[in-house]
């Protein structure tokens, strides 16, 4: 299985404080889990200072991403954690459908595949996305 990280980083995240993870600590995860996993790395694509809201049409790594998977020159999208891929569920919803419709998955490591291939799997993802949003949402209102 050959797959493509995703590092992201929001320009409204803090630069410190338990909850940034850096780029760094972002694409070792993803390395470690390669290895673990024996996934070939094809590439990992860094979008620093973009929002997790950010449109898909927008997101340049991601977007690459997919268009891998779409050109079978990979099979999985592979990010550390849930909330570095998405915190919108209409992207999480593109981006899954997109990756699945072309026979690959998506995998952050804190929560497994995100899919649709089940309503139960439906159900867990899109409430997990569903929180990262809310965060995202009420975050912006505080600001």
């Amino acid at each position: 299985m050959r797959a493509v990280g995703i590092v992201r980083v929001s320009r409204s995240a803090g630069r410190e404080g338990a909850s940034f993870v850096s780029p760094g600590d972002q694409r070792e995860r993803i390395v470690e889990a390669c290895e673990r996993d024996k996934y070939e790395l094809v590439e990992v694509h860094e979008e620093i200072d973009v929002s997790g809201g950010t449109p898909l049409a927008k997101r340049k790594g991601l977007t690459a991403a997919i268009e891998a998977v779409e050109a079978g020159q990979a099979d999985v999208v592979l990010v550390a954690y849930f909330d570095r891929l998405v915190r919108s569920l209409r992207v999480q919803d593109e981006v899954v459908s997109r990756v699945e419709a072309a026979g690959g998955r998506v995998m952050a490591m804190d929560f497994g595949q995100i899919t649709g291939a089940t309503a139960a799997q439906w159900l867990s993802g899109t409430m997990i996305g569903a929180v990262h949003e809310y965060y995202r949402r009420s975050s912006k209102e505080r600001n």
